[in-house]
């Protein structure tokens, strides 16, 4: 039986047993601990490729760099690497704070963000995705999600639970699941008409997987199929390659949308920030993604440029 909390400094725990123990004991959702497990599974793996066995107070500097160029030769995305490494880092912070002997020079090695090519949808490409005529209830029904999210700016994981509880009058009203704020939305004709023909019920119960493949559908039925550059580092290689749009939406492109829209809209930033919950500017204007040549062709008539 594991030491689980120990508070002997001296002691020492075999870091993927702690993982593994911590997933068991986790009060939180299955995706949050299935995260873990997979780090927990990338550490044993990288354990089993060296012949070593990591200890709390083993993983140093050196290791580290270490394991991330295993990573890296398993071709992994530099982003994806990041989220792994950056999970490992966590886990072994915590098990300072359990009271386990640990070397922090860890902390030394930082791998920072590669920015990624993220889309939004503009408002004519989510009409034609409104305007789009679904025989099947489930997949309207997740066309219908995504439009939601996309007028109100909400999360997946609080537009996929949306009901008629949230919403006085025109007000949608929602504690939001991921930061626990509350956030109040006007609910535009869109919304308002997708509600009604649910009858105020939408919820959605089947996995985010799914979502996400059939919106990519849906969105390429709707005729979204720009192409984008997209360029990115997998494994030790800078990679570009042309993507269709839609093969680029997922459920958060519903958040980014909403930020955008209203964005280039007008609306100043700080009364967005109060309907999306963002506590901070830097972190909100990573969500909006107005192209070079978009931004080149509103900005020709603006007063600066004649």
């Amino acid at each position: 039986m594991l030491n689980f909390f120990s508070k002997n400094k001296a002691v020492t725990i075999q870091a993927t047993a702690f993982i593994y123990e911590f997933c068991r004991k986790s009060k939180r959702d299955s995706a949050y601990k299935r995260k873990y497990r997979n780090i927990a599974n990338k550490l044993a793996a990288f354990e089993s490729d060296r012949g070593i066995s990591i200890l709390s107070n083993s993983f140093n500097s050196e290791l580290a760099e270490d394991f991330i160029c295993f990573l890296q030769n398993q071709n992994l995305k530099h982003n994806t690497i990041r989220q792994l490494y950056d999970g490992v880092a966590y886990m072994f912070r915590l098990m300072g704070k359990r009271g386990y002997a640990v070397n922090f020079s860890f902390e030394e090695i930082n791998i920072d963000k590669e920015e990624s090519t993220q889309v939004y949808l503009m408002l004519p490409e989510l009409h034609r995705l409104y305007s789009l005529n679904i025989r099947d209830k489930n997949v309207a029904k997740i066309r219908d999600l995504f439009l939601i999210g996309c007028f109100t700016g909400l999360r997946f994981s609080d537009y996929s639970r949306i009901d008629t509880a949230n919403f006085d009058g025109k007000i949608i009203k929602i504690k939001t699941k991921k930061t626990g704020v509350i956030v109040q939305i006007p609910a535009n004709s869109y919304v308002r008409d997708i509600m009604a023909r649910y009858n105020g019920n939408i919820e959605y119960r089947n996995s985010l997987y799914n979502f996400n493949c059939r919106i990519k559908t849906l969105c390429r039925r709707a005729g979204i199929n720009d192409k984008i550059l997209v360029e990115y580092t997998r494994g030790h290689k800078a990679v570009r390659e042309s993507k269709r749009k839609y093969e680029l939406v997922g459920s958060h492109v519903a958040r980014r949308s909403f930020a955008t829209n209203a964005y280039l809209a007008g609306i100043p930033a700080a009364r967005i920030m109060l309907l999306t919950g963002h506590q901070s500017e830097q972190s909100f204007f990573k969500y909006i993604r107005i192209q070079k040549a978009e931004n080149a062709k509103t900005l020709a008539d603006h007063p600066f440029f004649k």
